[in-house]
This record gives C-alpha cells, sequence and structure tokens, in this order.
C-alpha cells in the first residue's frame, strides 16, 4: 500500500475570490492561466506531487474541463494527507 507523502511543503497564497475575478475580467481571461499555473505550482510545491506550474498550465489552457476536476481532485489528496 502506498504511503502517503506529508504536506511539508510552503503553504500557498491565499487570493480574494472578488479579486479574482475582477483580475479575470480586466485582463480578458488571462488572469486565469496565471491563477491555474499558480495554483498547480503551490500544491506541487506543498506535496511534492501533482502536474506542477508548467503542465497544470498547458492542460488548463489545452483541456480547461479537465482542470475543473484536476485541481480540486489534489486539493482534496491534501486534505485526506493531513488527517
Amino acid at each position: 500500500m502506498d504511503t502517503p507523502t506529508s504536506n511539508t511543503g510552503p503553504l500557498g497564497h491565499p487570493r480574494g475570490i472578488g479579486f479574482g475575478i475582477l483580475l479575470f475580467i480586466i485582463t480578458f481571461g488571462f488572469y486565469g492561466w496565471y491563477w491555474a499555473y499558480k495554483t498547480q505550482e503551490e500544491t506541487k510545491q506543498h506535496t511534492g506531487e501533482g502536474l506542477g506550474g508548467v503542465l497544470g498550465l498547458v492542460v488548463w489552457i489545452l483541456i480547461t474541463a479537465v482542470s475543473a476536476f484536476v485541481i480540486p481532485s489534489e486539493v482534496g489528496r491534501m486534505y485526506v494527507r493531513r488527517r
């Protein structure tokens, strides 16, 4: 059985929802790319697992519908490991 790795890396930085929506509108959606990159990269740095920033951004750009499941899945795995 796999032994889950601990969440030992640095924590990510919280980003406000309203601020994110505003930047998304102002930048014509490009902030969404930045958000996807940073979220994936911070998750990878924290857990040592996951897609990481560049690959996560590529998935986000090419098949956005998949990213709607990848990011929450990685966050869910972090919560499971934390127990």
